[in-house]
C-alpha cells in the first residue's frame, strides 16, 4: 500500500515537472523579449483592367468590349496616385491609371496619401471636365490631367469653400441701402405697458 502511494506521488511530481517546464517554453515562445523576425512586406500587384467571363455571358447593352475599350474593376485598384501631385486641394481627380474608372477626393490627408477613393460603375468612366462619371465613349480619359486646374473653379469643384452667404451679407430690407429702411419710432418715454390683469379674483 505504502509503496502504491510512493509511486502516485512519483507520478504526479513528475507530471507537474513537466508542466511547468512546458509553460517555461511557452513563455519563451510568446512572451520573448526579443523582436520578432523581420518579415518582406509584400509588394502591391498592380491589376490590369481584366473581363470577366461572368459579366461577358450576360447580355451587355453597353457598346464596346469590356476589359478592352473601357474598364471592368470590380474594386479599387492600386496605382501610383497620389495627392501630392494635384493642382488644387481639395479636388476631385480622374485616375488614368485605372482608366478613369476610378477617381480621388484629395483633402487634408484624412483618407491617406491617396485621398478618398472611388470607383465609376462598369461602362462609365470619371468625367474630369464636367466632375461626374459618364458613359465611357464621352470621355477621353487621356485628356483627364488636362482638365484638373478646374479644381480651382468653384462653378466645377463641389469641394471648393465658397464665400459665406449667410444673414451677415443680406441686403437690409425694404432697399438697397441701411438708409432706405426706415425704422419703426420708439415708443413715447412716458408709455408704460398696462399691468397684467389677475383672472383669479
Amino acid at each position: 500500500m505504502g509503496a502504491k502511494v510512493v509511486m502516485v506521488v512519483a507520478v504526479m511530481a513528475v507530471v507537474m515537472v513537466v508542466v511547468a517546464a512546458s509553460d517555461k517554453v511557452k513563455r519563451q515562445v510568446y512572451y520573448s523579449d526579443a523582436a520578432p523576425p523581420s518579415r518582406p512586406r509584400p509588394r502591391p500587384q498592380y491589376q490590369e483592367p481584366h473581363s470577366s467571363s461572368s459579366y461577358e455571358s450576360e447580355e451587355n447593352s453597353i457598346p464596346g468590349e469590356p476589359g478592352v475599350d473601357y474598364p471592368i474593376y470590380h474594386t479599387v485598384p492600386y496605382t501610383k496616385f497620389t495627392c501630392e501631385d494635384v493642382p488644387f486641394r481639395p479636388g476631385i481627380y480622374a485616375n488614368p491609371e485605372a482608366g478613369c474608372q476610378v477617381y480621388h477626393v484629395c483633402d487634408d490627408n484624412r483618407y491617406g496619401p491617396q485621398g478618398a477613393q472611388f470607383l465609376c460603375t462598369n461602362g462609365t468612366v470619371f468625367n474630369q471636365e464636367v466632375f461626374t462619371c459618364d458613359w465611357w465613349y464621352n470621355v477621353d480619359c487621356s485628356k483627364a490631367t488636362s482638365f484638373y486646374s478646374l479644381n480651382a473653379d468653384p462653378d466645377h469643384n463641389p469641394y471648393y469653400q465658397k464665400p459665406y452667404e449667410g444673414p451677415l451679407n443680406t441686403p437690409a430690407p425694404y432697399g438697397s441701402s441701411e438708409e432706405a429702411y426706415q425704422r419703426p419710432a420708439p415708443p413715447p418715454a412716458s408709455y408704460r405697458p398696462a399691468p397684467p390683469r389677475n383672472y383669479y379674483q
